[in-house]
């Protein structure tokens, strides 16, 4: 949430922590769109690749 600057207080209440899903899924689908994903199975493929690669790394 610090990362995005993103304040939610009260957080670990259901409307609260759905509020603070949201928000991320849509700061995640607006950068899929910039990095040229059309299809949310585009993005899917595209964080499993990162995480296996960086799981190699490690």
């Amino acid at each position: 949430m610090a990362h995005f600057r993103l304040e939610m207080p009260n957080r670990h209440q259901a409307a609260i922590d759905a509020l603070c899903t949201a928000e991320l899924a849509l700061i995640a689908l607006h950068q899929a769109q910039r990095q040229g994903l059309q299809t949310l199975k585009q993005l899917d493929e595209t964080v499993r690749t990162s995480a296996a690669l960086h799981a190699l790394s490690h």
